[in-house]
Parts: C-alpha cells; sequence; structure tokens
C-alpha cells in the first residue's frame, strides 16, 4: 500500500475468489486481511483495529449503511491538505478543506515552486476579484489552470498567449484612434 492512504475492500471480488464455497447468508461476516499488518477487516470497520489504516468496503451493503457511500468516504480520504499559505488561501476562497488528490497537489506545488509566493498570491487574489457568481469548484479550477498556463510560460514550456484580438471596428474608429 505505498501511495494509497486508505485500503479498498471489494466485496464483490471476495465473494468471486471464494466461489462456489460463497454462502449468501454469510455475506455480512466475510472478512479481509489488512495488506499493512495482516490483522483482519471486517465489514462494520472503518479503520483496521491494529495499525488505524482507514478502510473503504465497495459492494458491501453492511458497510454502506453504516458509513454511507464507499465513493464518497473514499474522495474524503484521498483529500490533500495544502501545504504552503497561497495553496490555504485558494483553498478558502473555493470554500474547501484540500485538494482533491495527490495529482491535484502536485500541480499546484510544481506551478507554486515556479511562480513563488508573490507571483501566485497575486494570481489567486486575481482570481477571487474576476469570479463573481462562480462557485468554489469554478474558482477552484480557473485558478489551478491560471497558475499552470502561468508557470509554463515563466519557464518557456508554453507559448505566451497574446493579448485577446479587439472587437472588430470600423473605418471611423480606425480614423479616430489615429488622430
Amino acid at each position: 500500500m505505498p501511495d494509497q492512504k486508505f485500503i479498498k475492500i471489494s466485496l464483490k471480488k471476495l465473494i468471486e475468489d471464494l466461489g462456489s464455497s460463497y454462502n449468501h447468508s454469510d455475506r455480512d461476516s466475510y472478512t479481509e486481511e489488512c495488506p499493512v499488518c495482516e490483522e483482519r477487516i471486517t465489514q462494520m470497520m472503518n479503520e483496521c483495529a491494529a495499525c488505524q489504516t482507514p478502510v473503504v468496503w465497495y459492494d458491501s451493503p453492511l458497510w454502506k449503511e453504516i458509513y454511507g457511500q464507499p465513493n464518497t468516504a473514499a474522495r474524503l480520504l484521498s483529500i490533500v491538505l495544502p501545504e504552503d499559505p497561497v495553496a490555504t488561501e485558494v483553498m478558502k476562497l473555493a470554500g474547501r478543506k484540500g485538494f482533491d488528490n495527490q495529482s491535484q497537489a502536485n500541480r499546484w506545488k510544481k506551478a507554486y515552486a515556479v511562480l513563488g509566493e508573490k507571483h501566485s498570491r497575486r494570481l489567486v487574489r486575481w482570481v477571487a476579484e474576476h469570479s463573481g457568481g462562480r462557485n468554489g469548484n469554478a474558482r477552484l479550477s480557473w485558478c489551478m489552470n491560471l497558475m499552470a498556463k502561468t508557470a509554463a510560460e515563466a519557464v518557456g514550456n508554453a507559448p505566451i498567449m497574446a493579448k485577446a484580438p479587439k472587437p472588430e471596428t470600423t473605418s471611423s474608429d480606425s480614423m479616430l484612434r489615429l488622430s
């Protein structure tokens, strides 16, 4: 379990492995071995009793009844807390506790390392000022994309986007600008 923050157990896979020895009336009593400490984990547990590693049982009606949707639990357990003050500011802006997963956190860290705290904070504040009625997810997405784009442009990995073209002008507008 190298990069995992929690143990995923599939009751469906466990049943498939049991094959013909599976008994439906015993479904809720099936257990699995903890891959970290080899302790038995029941479907009534949301963490291993021995090593305290969080556990999510998929396809288990008993676990779902006690703890809720497995996908929701997995998503909450996958949250990566921000490590720098600007990331913390972004999470507050978005109304979130942390990044959705490690790859999103790594994307932030990479951009932050290139841009530094001052420039990153300036971009975050710009997004906050210009986000209008966007919700937290949209703000976070916009900020992440802007940070990644700006960082890529700073190191030369992407072309710097030209200014947006101006709206079409009439010949009289052009004449006014010339004078």
